[in-house]
């Protein structure tokens, strides 16, 4: 975050900003203690600042250089910690008109630059509503007039003016009116170029008019060009309430809203201080600080688009503090997902004023209803395709809460895929909406002001309500390789039977592994003639085989590596013309890059190698490692070609797995145990046999397997 304050080290107020990094540290690239924005003489105070959207932000305040009144300036302080050198030193006059100019606000204009809005007493009997744009540039825009845009001069004061951006360029603005004698609240938009929207009333649009006063209002962007505006206001005659209305892009007040507004609070006690912001789908959350209890709570209210108060939150709003002693001035930001965060000043030590802040999340419910994902991980031993998706239960799960009954589970989908399927007939269904019905496989929506998210819906599991955490079991759509790990993100939905409620959690990624290689490829056979080998084996069964590897060495006891590789066979044959005779290792390789054990050749008919000396004796060495945690290697030495046939047995001499069973040639063979039964469950931890038996005698070895 970049932040603003106005600063007396030097004697007077000055501007000052500073860049807070998001791992809490000033950003060491700028100044300690701040970038002086200016440091002109006389006062300089009540700054507000926007973002440039380039990690920058630009700066307005009321500033008393002249001597005589205040007047507005503006400055831009770039992400590099420096005050832009296309403005000027001090600030960009934004207008110096005579007499006073007084509490600028500003919204960024899209662009790089920025709409200011100010009351100003040129007039010199009562304050009126002005704006100034001025362009990434530094310039104030020629098309607009020097010292700002009227945007209302109607008679009385008008002030306490809030400025919201339209979308495309301009900004509307609203304000507190006194041109009837009692204050009212007004509108006025103003065009990108300048001009006043001709379509709504000249000196603004009234947004209420009721009887008594009307004050304080804030304004926030509806995102179609419009605005929400909320104020606090006496119409009932004995105490502040809570009002909100819509104004259209058309500059007509919303017709399913009722005239002069739709009350959010009206309950005893004075609801002063309302601070709005969007909800993302056309309303807006409303808070405030409340006395109906006698002291200052907060509460907070959430309008529908419709003009509705949501019929999901306590009529007069949700009490978010009503700690001891007061709580003021509330200040919000959305959270992003339909509710808010919202914070306050609080003197509920009964000796200084902290600060607390609390979150109000969709529906009305405090703190954070949503399961939270903890860990994507890769499922152990397996052939990839899949991870183990945890979450920790939403808190209204042990509550037994009667709106949360089920966890959707929801795998992304690329936006491109997603709408290649949706045009295919794939069923698509926004995540939101009465009832529940979706079948795996059906894409579900999510939408992010003018964004469109896309999830595959993969499986619903009940709530337990007894269980503080959940797990599934998720396919994804690829495993690691040597070169990339692809990600795979989910998100857990908790809803409601009916689907009226439902709170997605952030989501997470990660990414499956392929940990199982295949079979050694068997029988391995070959027959060395006139210089050539012609070598052949069956095809691996395995469904991600990707081919084999085949070596090369003068010895059954060398290593294959990249440097004694001659092939890397698709099929299940290899004529090698070597001129010599050789021993040959083979081994199958899956997608994945897993290689398999390895299958060890002496062609027939192949003299010369190693001496001439063939295998005198049947050899079966030690399992490796030894006690085994994961798997073991198994070798063995063949002195002829014959049946073999290995396998695994219990302390109880059962059969627990059969790891090889087939014909092989003379030759030096390595297998693996994935210390799994036949049924392909990992064994428990204890003593077992590897017992091999061939043409040429049976030998066993024992095995220690740990957990």
């Amino acid at each position: 975050a970049i932040v603003t304050w106005q600063d007396t080290r030097s004697g007077n107020n000055d501007i000052y900003a500073q860049h807070l990094l998001a791992s809490g540290t000033a950003d060491p690239t700028w100044p300690a203690d701040g970038r002086a924005l200016c440091t002109a003489i006389g006062n300089q105070s009540t700054p507000t600042i926007v973002a440039d959207g380039a990690g920058g932000a630009i700066v307005t305040w009321q500033d008393f250089r002249s001597g005589t009144s205040n007047d507005i300036y503006s400055q831009h302080v770039l992400a590099s910690g420096n005050t832009d050198p296309a403005w000027p030193a001090d600030g960009r006059a934004l207008c110096t008109a005579a007499n006073y100019q007084y509490n600028p606000t500003i919204v960024a204009d899209g662009a790089g630059g920025a709409i200011v809005t100010w009351s100003d007493l040129r007039g010199g009997a009562t304050y009126d509503i002005y704006a100034q744009h001025v362009l990434a540039s530094g310039s104030t825009d020629p098309a607009w007039p020097s010292d700002g845009r009227a945007l209302c001069t109607a008679a009385g004061d008008q002030f306490v003016q809030t400025i919201a951006a339209d979308g495309v360029g301009g900004a509307i603005v609203t304000w507190q009116d006194n041109r009837s004698g009692n204050y009212d609240i007004y509108a006025q938009h103003v065009l990108a170029s300048g001009s006043p929207d001709p379509t709504w009333p000249a000196d603004g649009r009234a947004l209420c008019t009721a009887v008594n006063s009307q004050g304080g209002p804030t304004i926030v962007a509806d995102g179609a060009g419009g605005a929400i505006v909320t104020w606090y206001e006496l119409r009932g005659g004995t105490s502040y309430d809570i009002y909100t209305q819509h104004v259209l892009a058309s500059g007509s007040p919303d017709p399913a809203w009722p005239v002069n507004g739709r009350a959010l609070c009206t309950a005893s006690g004075d609801q002063t201080n309302p601070m709005i912001v969007a909800d993302g789908a056309g309303g807006a959350i409303v808070t405030w600080q409340d006395t109906r209890s006698g002291n200052y709570d907060i509460y907070a209210q959430h309008v529908l688009a419709s003009g509705s108060p949501d019929p999901a939150w306590p009529a007069d709003g949700r009490a978010l503090c009503t700690a001891a002693n007061s709580q003021g001035a509330p200040t919000l930001v959305a959270d992003g997902a339909g509710g808010a965060i919202v914070a306050w000043q609080d003197y509920r030590s009964g000796t200084s004023n902290d600060i607390y802040a609390q979150r109000v999340a969709r529906f009305g419910y405090l703190g954070t209803p949503e399961a939270e994902i903890v860990s994507v991980k890769d499922v152990p031993n397996d052939q990839g395709g899949k991870v183990k998706l945890s979450w920790n239960a939403s808190y209204l799960d042990p509550l037994a809460d009667a709106n949360l009954s089920t966890y959707d589970v929801l795998r992304s989908v690329p936006t491109r895929l997603a709408v290649e399927l949706s045009s295919r007939g794939t069923r698509t269904r926004p995540l939101a909406g009465d009832g529940f019905d979706a079948r795996p496989s059906d894409l579900m929506t999510q939408v992010f002001g003018a964004s469109t998210l896309y999830w595959e819906y993969l499986t619903t599991i009940p709530v337990l309500h007894y269980v503080s955490g959940y797990s599934f079991l998720a396919p994804t759509t690829g495993d690691s390789t040597v070169s990339s790990n692809p990600t795979t993100s989910f998100m857990v939905v908790a809803r409601n039977a009916s689907n009226t409620m439902y709170w997605p959690s952030v989501p997470a990624s990660g990414y499956s592994v392929d940990n199982l290689a295949p079979t050694a490829p068997a029988p391995f056979t070959g027959q060395f003639a006139a210089g050539t080998a012609k070598l052949h084996w069956n095809r691996n069964t395995e469904s991600d085989l990707a081919g084999y590897r085949l070596y090369r060495g003068a010895s059954a006891a060398f290593v294959p590596s990249a440097g004694n590789r001659i092939a890397s066979p698709a099929d299940t044959g290899y004529t090698d013309i070597a001129g010599v005779p050789a021993y040959y290792k083979l081994t199958a390789v899956d997608l994945h890059g897993n290689e398999s054990p390895i299958a060890t050749l002496m062609p027939t008919g192949t003299t010369g190698v190693d001496g001439g000396v063939a295998p005198a004796a049947l050899e079966f060495a030690a399992p490796s490692p030894n006690p085994a945690r994961e798997a073991a290697s198994l070798r063995f030495t063949l002195p002829r070609a014959g049946a073999v046939r290995v396998t695994i047995l219990d302390a109880a001499g059962r059969v627990v797995r059969e790891i090889a069973d087939g014909a092989r040639e003379a030759g030096t063979y390595s297998l693996t145990w994935d210390l799994r039964d036949l049924g392909g469950h990992p064994v428990s931890a204890g003593l077992y046999f590897a017992r091999l038996m061939t043409s040429a005698g049976t030998m066993t070895r024992r095995i220690a397997v740990t957990r």
